[in-house]
């Protein structure tokens, strides 16, 4: 029994290890554009973004993950129609209305990445996302995508590096596939993991301008240490209770011992004497 307890412990702890987000920019490989020559590049290599006014054109991201996030750091009239595994199709407001502005190496206006849109409570296999031009929309924008994963072997570990994801002050609209309702929800917030872990594209890139935030994961860590300190608890406790109850058992034992009944006293034979 305290082995099975222990063995709980350490996999729930493990699955709380397994949960991460990962963020990807608008060069990352597994977006894919069409047609190619419909999408431009503004802005520098990574504090860019890709843009399209091609009503035909699309980007399809492929992931596998249980939730995936889009994110905007524009000041701009823009949006983008999305769509995730041929679902009913959003178009989403990507003006980040924040009144904080800078300008980044080519003199654009820019703000600190927040997250636009969300899907949580996906099952854990492959999903596409599409992103298009809306109907009587001008243009439509790619710039950070997020993903909750619970596995990522195509990650090499020398090609990764652990960065916190973008941050997440902005309320957003967060739709649960585990929820009969479409509709989503008012100021939710994209659940924060225990690491996440940032795809850089192969293209040589500066450094980044976004703002990163540890929030989300400092919350994590006392979730996580808080979790394995009760289930250590709990197996201390129960290691205790077994002893107890072993001794006691012990002790019961010996007081109620019952001997039986005496045995009878050895059979003599009667003398008979003569007269």
């Amino acid at each position: 029994m305290l082995a099975c307890h222990f063995w709980l412990s350490i996999c729930c702890f493990s699955v709380v290890q397994a949960l991460h987000n990962v963020t990807i920019d608008h060069l990352d490989p597994a977006i894919v554009y069409s047609p190619a020559g419909s999408w431009s590049l503004r802005g520098n290599y990574y504090s860019g973004y890709m843009l399209t006014n091609d009503a035909t054109a699309t980007a399809v991201f492929t992931f596998r993950g249980v939730a995936v996030y889009f994110a905007s750091p524009l000041p701009y009239m823009v949006n983008a129609l999305v769509s995730l595994d041929s679902g009913p199709p959003v178009l989403l407001d990507l003006v980040n209305r924040d009144t904080m502005t800078r300008e980044d190496e080519d003199g654009q206006a820019m703000i600190d990445l927040h997250v636009i849109w969300g899907v949580s409570g996906l099952s854990n296999t492959q999903h596409q996302l599409v992103i298009s031009v809306g109907d009587g929309q001008p243009y439509a924008v790619v710039d950070t995508l997020t993903y909750t994963s619970l596995h990522d072997p195509t990650i090499p570990s020398t090609a990764a590096s652990t960065k916190n994801v973008p941050t997440f002050s902005r309320s957003i609209s967060i739709t649960s596939q585990s929820s009969a309702s479409t509709s989503p929800s008012k100021a939710s917030q994209p659940p924060h993991s225990r690491s996440t872990t940032t795809r850089e594209s192969p293209s040589p890139a500066p450094a980044s301008s976004h703002t990163p935030a540890s929030s989300g994961l400092s919350a994590t860590s006392k979730l996580a240490i808080s979790l394995s300190t009760l289930l250590s608890a709990l197996v201390l406790f129960l290691t205790a209770f077994g002893i107890w109850f072993t001794g006691r058992r012990g002790r019961l034992g010996h007081d109620h011992y019952d001997p039986g009944p005496p045995a009878p006293p050895p059979y003599t034979r009667p003398t008979t004497y003569a007269s």
